[in-house]
């Protein structure tokens, strides 16, 4: 058998080398066998407190003697009523008592003398903004443009009204000297129409108002 096998290096006796592979193998599955793995795969340990609760257990111990406490209190209240004829106690002779009445006084006072403070800081601070400096500056700027305007304030307006006062008095007289007659021309121009726009309509009312406001004036 030692004779058929094939070792990984030459060697000069396969027989013998065929021993030393066979212990070194065997050697090889015993360390296998007793390594010790590097996790710890064991199930973790066991605390009792965890699974007994001896604190939820005095809680409901607690709560069990005041229960027990209290019927044995009760019990002993419908007795004496039971050996007696039984009392009615209905009266409240106490009085009403705060813990912190005069804590809360106290903090009442020291919030109305910051408000006091408050309010004289506000009623007797000056105001930052002057509206009297303003309109001076106001009449400055404007005594300023005036200064530097090529024509007086107001001269467009002015030359416009005198054009259309002409031509209202132009056709005036070739109209033959009858206001009605121009103003009822005008009535015709200026019809009112209401399909137009929001814009239409102001341009017209605002002709119309300029008309019988120049017709006062030339009156």
């Amino acid at each position: 058998m030692h004779r058929a096998y094939q070792p990984i290096f030459p060697c000069g006796n396969k027989y013998l080398q065929l021993k030393w592979d066979k212990a070194k193998y065997e050697e090889h599955k015993k360390r296998i066998q007793a390594a010790k793995p590097l996790v710890d795969t064991s199930a973790p340990a066991i605390y009792s407190h965890l699974h007994l609760k001896l604190g939820k257990l005095k809680l409901e111990e607690d709560r069990l003697s005041i229960i027990e406490r209290d019927n044995h209190l009760l019990l002993e209240k419908m007795s004496c009523i039971m050996r007696t004829k039984g009392q009615i106690d209905n009266k409240n002779d106490y009085k009403a008592k705060s813990l912190n009445g005069e804590k809360r006084k106290q903090e009442l006072r020291r919030v109305n003398q910051e408000n006091r403070a408050i309010l004289d800081r506000i009623t007797k601070s000056q105001p930052q903004y002057q509206v009297q400096r303003w309109h001076e500056d106001w009449q400055r700027a404007e005594k300023y443009m005036a200064n530097i305007a090529r024509y007086p304030r107001g001269w467009c307006k002015s030359q416009s009204r005198k054009m259309i006062i002409s031509s209202i008095r132009k056709g005036w007289t070739c109209k033959g000297g009858n206001l009605f007659n121009y103003a009822a021309e005008f009535s015709k121009n200026y019809k009112w129409n209401s399909g137009l726009s929001w814009g239409a309509r102001e341009k017209q009312v605002e002709g119309l108002r300029e008309f019988w406001i120049l017709g006062v004036y030339i009156l």
